[in-house]
């Protein structure tokens, strides 16, 4: 993703989620089907630990599918919205550490 789709994806990320989206379950899936519609999905970075990673990156992870990543939580760690409403912490930017 190029810094000017960061930037981009980054603003959309911010008009379109906010705390109320992550009161129940069903707006958190509307939240991620917002960004779906307004964000360039092909411009997802396929998962892997390996992967460099930071906010509002769009990921396309081989078990949970599409998802934007909502916040760096560490250096090494992300937390990501996906599809069904979940919210996970997943391990990335792991590729510096070896």
């Amino acid at each position: 993703m190029t810094a000017a789709q960061r930037k981009q994806n980054k603003s959309l990320v911010e008009g379109i989620i906010d705390k109320t989206y992550f009161e129940s379950p069903e707006s958190a899936v509307k939240a991620f089907e917002k960004l779906r519609e307004e964000t360039d999905i092909n411009a997802a970075k396929p998962y892997s630990i390996d992967v460099e990673l930071t906010e509002n990156d769009t990921v396309n992870h081989p078990k949970f599918g599409l998802g934007f990543v909502l916040e760096l939580v560490s250096p090494t760690k992300v937390e990501i919205l996906f599809e069904e409403g979940n919210i996970l912490k997943l391990v990335c930017n792991q590729a510096s550490r070896k």
